[in-house]
């Protein structure tokens, strides 16, 4: 047995795929998780971290729209919310990937440190970003579908932002093995 996100009725269906809340929610989220993950790890100069805010919050939007898109299409309503997770994850490594690899590449050529900065970069707000609607998409969804209030969960996750880099630190080096 699998279970899917239920939504019973057009009302909540327009609650649950609203883009611009979806938008506006993300666009603060990523826009916090991108500056405050690497400004709490100290390893990055300002101008990465400014850069990786504002990165943060453009590509945000983007995961955003692209959020309350995929929610709106019945096919994807019916997924098990297995699926859903996974899915979450990856639309949240690519939000992250895209924020680290805009502000390292905003500090110049290669990123201002060569290709490694540039990969590194990625690959760890990657995992950041991956943790991050990892674990907010669903509960998010399902607040929109029922029509409660989803600023608390907001708020939650930005608290969380300067853990991020972190704790993508602690994944990378237990992948690594170090």
């Amino acid at each position: 047995m699998t279970t899917t996100l239920a939504v019973p009725s057009g009302v909540e269906l327009a609650r649950l795929g609203e883009r611009r809340t979806w938008v506006r929610d993300l666009t603060i989220i990523g826009g916090l998780s991108g500056a405050l993950a690497p400004a709490a790890v100290g390893m990055m100069p300002p101008g990465y971290v400014f850069l990786a805010g504002l990165f943060g919050a453009g590509s945000g939007a983007v995961v955003g729209w692209l959020a309350s898109s995929m929610l709106s299409s019945a096919r994807v309503r019916r997924w098990p919310v297995a699926g859903l997770l996974v899915g979450g994850i990856g639309l949240g490594a690519l939000w992250g990937a895209m924020t680290g690899l805009g502000a390292a590449l905003g500090l110049g050529p290669f990123g201002g440190g060569g290709l490694a900065l540039l990969f590194l970069s990625a690959l760890l707000a990657a995992v950041a970003g991956a943790l991050q609607l990892g674990w907010f998409w669903l509960p998010y969804a399902i607040l929109r579908a029922r029509g409660g209030r989803t600023w608390p969960l907001v708020l939650f996750a930005s608290l969380l932002a300067p853990g991020l880099g972190w704790a993508a630190l602690g994944a990378f080096s237990l992948v690594l093995g170090h």
